[in-house]
């Protein structure tokens, strides 16, 4: 274009100028009227072509005037014709032209006169009429200026522009560009101009009809050029309004140029072409002013402003925006000042979807180097599904695909956007794009088949590498979501994106478990939990870690979960008691789980660590569970059994158990019984604290829901007990072994079975420990007697035992027991042992049914051992004893009557006895009995059992030497006595009188008596008793002693804790006998 007006310029210069040399022979001739110089035209048109060879010039009529009032000459041309492509032949200047040309129907051209009169020509005013103008170009020439380098620019600057932007700035910068024959020129003007473009590859044809054009000079060195015109397609549809005003100020002024375009439709212009396919795809009507300002020498400056408004369109931008995208509104005003280097975006704005977008910035070209751009806006609000597709393709590409598949709906708001580039950014890979915004009412799924997360909001922070999004309320399944936090890395790279995700869960423990249960993670049905069960309040987060990819397996998820669980209650844990109070830490991963906290099992403490291992090797067990607590009685009864008597003090206790979850399969308890007191009142076996015990078992429970305890073990100084246990499924006693029990001197083992609703127990050993039992022998009568208590179970009971250690050194072998209780009474008992080689123990005890009385018998032929042995009476010897008795029926207070027979024993001296014997009441008694002690025949002891008490009536015994009566009262317990009765030295000889007929009573006081006797009394504890024994009724015969004897004992008169007798009374006083007293008060 610039070629084609340089060479038109030439043209009408050289018309001028022959024109010129006519012009004062003419001027007396056009003084009068025009003057038609087409004699000339040929010669002019010859002249021209002879000029410039390279154009084709011709025209129809030219026509000279001359204005005498202005002195001006007008020389009008009509029909002219202009090839700029060079036509050989003219007449072809008359038709049709089809390259680069121009159809002018009327020039006119004004001239000074008075210059023409010095040889000059001097141009005032052009007027082109109506031409049409038809201008051929290429595509590709002005897509290769576009994207091409720069070429030489006389304007100093670091600019990296396209060539195209060069060519235009050096020729407004043309130093000759006023310096011409068009210097005086004034106006140039084109009127209704008919311009076609023709694209040379496409045939693409634009057409700008009725455009206007004028150039004026402003002032005397400035030069002002407007003009518009509407561009149309060969379709004749509208593409566009053009109007451009330049001002060129002198020489070495400034060169300013504003352009404005309306109503500009892009994709009609390059319809066809095969250039910047980038244009077709903005289809909206586009408006827009630019304004290029340059200085001349020496200063150089380009000052370039650019104001462009998209209106309600479309925008399809490949790779993009494959589809189209429709826009309410794009404008962007651009700022570009040479002196500051610096591009200033003041404003890029955009609507779409509802949201406004907004960004302003600096971009600084550089030579040789990265372009530093710093650019910063938002947005107002955006709709989830708006932001998808309104997402760039290849931007941040992984963020986007993520948002289309787990984003349902919701909204981003306040959107701020940063983007920073430059070298140093480049080298240390920060993030160029930030984008930090809001986001509320998202349903978004973080993984795939769990729930959504439902009207989450929050913050969220965008880069060119990532995508963050911080959650700060919303829900999953019914819990709090609060905290959790979606971080997607990895943008740009040749890997795929990662996605990171830390979800936060706080709520109640079931729905907590509920939301864990959803695949992938699975966790509640793997441990076999079922959430309706529990209580409790958890917090809970969960990471997990995935690729972005399209085929997405299990295998690809990492998973890993903090949780900690408050207010755990899990029902029925153990002993039909729930576990409270939980407090736990959990961590889970692929791999499994650790878990540690604490809790209360009734009255017990509990620390627990649990260990889950997810794929253990085959065979393994997956679970384990280490617990920790210290037992005191009161958890003890609460959880298993009431210790009490056999343990008293804390236990700590450490518990393993191993399974696949819940179900558990074997396991193993220690118990440190150190603090603890430890107590077998049957054995007399102590282990006081601070003296250190153990005690530790194997658990096993594969066996059908069994438990099994094996390899059982307490150990306790010398002392300890091995064997098992079994329990059924219910937690009922099965089965026992003992294998070796040694607990003081006992040396035994034992067998115990559930059987029938009972149980059958089998005890052997060496050696029972008989002494322990029979010390508190008193205590277990008194047991005896209380009411059988219903529920017990019946238990059938034998034992065998080498040896049986019984009091005063006795020892029984080969002790044979039967017995049978069931669960309200012995129903029967039966004893055999030995007492040296000859002498045998035999005890029965039988029942003739429920409801019915009950018989007992003992037979021993060594009394004095057995009485001895079994701590009853240890100052007899020798003789055979039998006992007979008939006892109530079970379940009723305990009452007997029966008899005690002894034949041929020995009553050995005190001083061999454990019992006190007042002084001198002993001195008296000792001298009937010799170093041999007193033999007696027999001794006949009647008795009756009731209310705890045990009556005597009527008890004698005789011998060669001594005889006695007994009666009186002793507790069931052996703990206070009151008896009394008489002891009749020389008994043959003294009982002779009794033989006498009528007065044998008078002589011996009645049977049994002797005509001389001592009375005594033996009062206070069994272990410790008083006997006195009054020396005045030995002088005093038969019926004369009653008196003196007191009345029988009875333990009403006894106090529990009487140990002393009553003081002895003045010698000197003169009372007589006490009528309240038992014996008389001369001798006590």
């Amino acid at each position: 274009m610039r070629r084609w007006l340089k060479r038109c310029a030439y043209l009408i210069c050289i018309v001028a100028a022959l024109m010129v040399l006519a012009t004062g022979l003419l001027l007396a001739r056009l003084a009068m009227k025009p003057l038609s110089l087409e004699l000339f035209a040929g010669s002019l048109s010859q002249y021209t072509d002879d000029l410039m060879p390279g154009i084709g010039f011709d025209f129809a009529k030219i026509s000279l005037y001359w204005d005498r009032s202005t002195n001006r000459l007008e020389i009008v041309l009509n029909d002219v014709a202009l090839d700029m492509d060079g036509a050989a032949d003219k007449t072809g200047l008359k038709e049709e032209f089809k390259g680069n040309g121009a159809r002018l129907p009327r020039v006119y051209l004004v001239l000074q006169a008075k210059a023409l009169l010095k040889r000059q020509v001097r141009l005032t005013q052009i007027v082109i009429t109506r031409p049409d103008v038809r201008v051929r170009w290429s595509a590709k020439a002005i897509e290769a200026l576009l994207e091409g380098p720069s070429g030489n620019s006389t304007l100093d600057l670091e600019l990296d522009a396209p060539g195209l932007l060069t060519e235009i700035i050096n020729a407004l910068l043309a130093p000759d560009a006023l310096a011409s024959t068009f210097s005086t020129l004034d106006h140039v003007a084109v009127d209704g101009a008919h311009v076609t473009l023709v694209e040379d590859a496409s045939g693409t044809t634009w057409l700008m009809p009725e455009t206007q054009l004028q150039f004026r000079r402003a002032q005397a060195q400035a030069l002002h050029v407007s003009g518009r015109g509407t561009l149309m397609t060969q379709g004749d549809s509208q593409a566009g309004q053009l109007d451009f005003d330049a001002t060129v100020f002198g020489q070495k002024g400034r060169r300013q140029l504003d352009v404005k375009l309306s109503d500009l439709r892009l994709p009609l212009l390059v319809d066809g072409l095969d250039i910047l396919p980038v244009l077709a795809g903005i289809d909206m009507p586009l408006d827009g002013d630019m304004r290029i300002d340059l200085s001349a020498k020496p200063d150089r400056s380009l000052v370039f402003l650019l104001d462009a408004h998209a209106k309600k369109g479309q925008v399809t931008l490949a790779p993009w925006y494959p589809d189209p995208r429709p826009f309410d509104e794009i404008s962007t005003s651009v700022l570009f000042d040479s002196t500051q280097r610096a591009l200033e975006i003041t404003g890029l704005s955009a609507r779409f979807a509802d949201t406004e977008m907004f960004v302003s910035g600096t971009i600084i070209p550089q030579q040789d180097r990265l372009s530093f751009i710093a650019l910063k806006g938002g947005f107002s609000a955006l709709g989830v599904d708006d932001l998808s597709h309104y997402w760039p393709r290849t931007v941040s590409n992984g963020g986007r695909e993520w948002i289309e598949r787990n984003l349902e709906s919701g909204r981003i708001s306040n959107g701020e956007l940063t983007f920073l580039h430059d070298e140093e950014a480049h080298a240390d890979e920060k993030d160029g794009l930030q984008l930090d915004f809001q986001f509320d009412q998202l349903v978004a799924h973080v993984l795939r088949p769990m729930p959504p997360i439902l009207g989450a909001k929050g913050r969220g922070h965008l880069t060119d590498r990532g995508l963050t999004l911080h959650i700060e309320g919303g829900e999953a399944d019914g819990l709090p979501v609060a905290g959790s936090q979606v971080v997607l890395s990895g943008f740009g790279k040749s890997e795929p994106t990662a996605a990171d995700i830390q979800l936060k869960m706080s709520g109640a423990l079931p729905q907590i478990l509920r939301l864990i249960d959803y695949e992938p993670l699975g966790y509640t049905t793997a441990f076999g939990l079922d959430p309706d069960s529990l209580s409790g309040r958890g917090d809970l987060v969960a990471y997990l870690t995935f690729p972005l990819v399209k085929s997405l397996s299990l295998n690809d998820v990492g998973i890993a979960i903090d949780a900690t669980v408050n207010d755990l209650m899990l029902p029925d844990i153990f002993a039909a008691t729930p576990l409270t109070e939980g407090q736990l830490a959990l961590k889970i991963d692929r791999e499994g789980l650790q878990a540690s906290g604490t809790g209360t099992l009734g009255p017990a403490s509990l620390h627990i660590d649990w260990d889950e291992r997810f794929s253990p090797p085959p065979g393994d067990l997956s679970s384990r569970f280490d617990i920790s607590t210290v037992l005191t009685s009161e958890s003890l009864k609460a959880l298993l059994f009431d210790p009490d008597p056999y343990l008293e003090g804390p236990v700590p206790a450490s518990i393993q158990l191993l399974g696949r979850g819940p179900d558990i399969q074997r396991g193993h308890i220690d118990l440190a019984l150190d603090k603890a007191r430890l107590s077998l009142a049957l054995m007399d076996w102590e282990k006081l604290p601070d003296n250190k015990a153990t005690m530790g078992f194997d658990l096993d429970l594969s066996q059908d829901g069994k438990v099994l305890i094996n390899q059982m073990k307490i150990q306790a100084a010398n002392d300890h007990l091995f064997g098992a246990m079994q329990f059924d499924e219910e937690g009922v006693f099965q089965s026992a072994r003992f294998d070796e029990i040694v607990l003081g001197e006992n040396r035994l083992s034992a067998d115990l079975k559930a059987q029938n609703g009972g149980f059958d127990a089998r005890i052997k050993g060496p050696v029972f420990d008989l002494r322990p039992a029979l010390s508190t022998l008193g205590e277990k009568l008194e047991a005896s007697g209380a009411p059988a208590m219903d529920g017990r179970p019946s238990i059938a009971f034998t034992a065998d035992f080498e040896s049986v250690l019984s009091l005063s050194d006795i020892t029984f072998s080969n002790v044979r027991i039967d017995a049978r209780h069931t669960g309200m009474n012995w129903a029967k008992f039966h004893l055999d042992a030995e007492l040296g080689a000859d002498d045998a123990v035999k005890l029965r005890l039988d029942s003739a049914g429920e409801g019915k009385e009950r018989s007992f018998g003992l037979e021993a032929q060594n009394a004095g051992h057995v009485l001895a042995g079994m701590g009853l009476f240890d100052n007899a010897e020798g003789g055979a004893f039998t006992l007979d008795a008939t006892l109530t029926a079970a379940g009723t207070p305990l009452a007997a009557t029966g008899r005690a027979d002894l034949r041929d024993f020995r009553i050995v001296r005190g001083e061999t006895s454990d019992v006190t014997i007042e002084e001198g009441a002993a001195s008296q008694l000792d001298q009937y009995i010799g170093k041999n002690g007193l033999l007696f025949n027999q001794m006949r002891v009647p008795f009756t059992l009731s209310n705890g008490i045990v009556d005597i009536e009527g008890a004698r015994a005789s011998g060669p030497s001594l005889g006695l009566t007994l009666e009186g009262q002793i507790d069931e317990k052996l703990e206070r006595v009151n008896m009394n009765g008489i002891i009749v030295p020389a008994y043959r000889l003294n009982a002779l009188l009794g033989n006498i007929p009528l007065l044998g009573g008078l002589f011996t006081g009645g049977k049994g008596g002797g005509m001389f006797a001592l009375s005594y009394r033996i009062k206070g504890k069994v272990a410790d008793p008083t006997i006195s024994v009054n020396a005045l009724t030995a002088i005093i015969p038969g019926i004369l002693r009653k008196p003196f004897e007191g009345s029988k004992g009875t333990l009403d008169k006894v106090e529990p804790d009487e140990e002393e007798p009553s003081p002895e009374p003045d010698s000197e006083s003169d009372e007589g006998l006490d009528a309240d007293s038992e014996e008389p008060p001369l001798f006590h």
